[in-house]
């Protein structure tokens, strides 16, 4: 299923090879309102388990519509948490390797800060946090992570790092 909420984009809106709903695009309590009538419909016509997969929602809505309906509907997002944890699976398979450091000490610099990066950041922080609690510390790993935007510029400054990739 899919969820046309219009486009932000006039000139994408006025072209004429344009498949989608040709308004501007919905925001605050009216998205809400829609997104939330969709899952009230998919549980109506599916049952209260039926999985929803949020894809392609972005940052400004992704997290938070996992977060808002985490215990609502089973929800999943590939983008955040599959990439995540295959990732998380690479880095830890690597770290098994004779000579290669374990996870505390390996340094992360994640290209981008869409939602694969933000999610993998997520996944990373709670592997590290584990590997804490178990006495697994080695020297150098609070030095762990960075995020950076598109272009390789640290963006300290964005909200979804900020937010989501502190786990």
């Amino acid at each position: 299923m899919l969820l046309d909420v219009g486009t932000s984009n006039a000139a994408l809106r006025e072209a004429p090879e344009y498949g989608g709903l040709r308004q501007p695009r919905l925001q605050g309590a009216a998205y809400a309102e829609l997104v939330d009538e969709f899952v009230s419909a998919a549980q109506q016509v599916y049952g209260p388990s039926v999985l929803v997969h949020w894809e392609d929602f972005g940052n400004e809505n992704a997290f938070a519509l996992l977060e808002r309906y985490r215990s609502r509907a089973p929800s999943f997002n590939d983008d955040i948490q599959s990439t995540a944890a295959v990732a998380l699976a690479a880095v830890l398979g690597a770290c098994r390797l004779p000579g290669v450091p374990p996870l505390t000490a390996q340094t992360f610099l994640l290209i981008g800060a869409g939602q694969a990066s933000l999610g993998i950041a997520a996944l990373l922080v709670k592997a590290l946090a584990k590997e804490v609690r178990e006495g697994v510390l080695e020297e150098g790993w609070g030095r762990a992570g960075r995020t950076t935007d598109a272009v390789c510029g640290h963006r300290a400054s964005r909200r979804t790092t900020q937010r989501h990739a502190s786990g």
